[in-house]
């Protein structure tokens, strides 16, 4: 699914926690199943860059930490 505003775990958990703990970083960049994915993602969240891929975001020297976020299901 991707970051989407409104729409994915990732948005309306995990980039509102990210930001509430962002006294010694920042964030700077997503990305998602698709470049236009990421950039859609970045236009809503704020967020400076969008990446194709993992590999791009990996390989920026902006980037320094990169968080995966998912939601874990609850047990059966």
């Amino acid at each position: 699914m991707g970051l989407q505003l409104g729409r994915s775990w990732g948005a309306v958990a995990h980039v509102p926690a990210l930001r509430a703990m962002s006294d010694d970083y920042e964030i700077v960049g997503v990305a998602n199943t698709s470049r236009a994915s990421a950039e859609a993602a970045a236009a809503v969240c704020g967020i400076p860059r969008a990446f194709a891929d993992v590999a791009e975001l990996v390989a920026s020297p902006d980037v320094d930490v990169v968080t995966v976020t998912v939601k874990v299901s609850a047990p059966l």
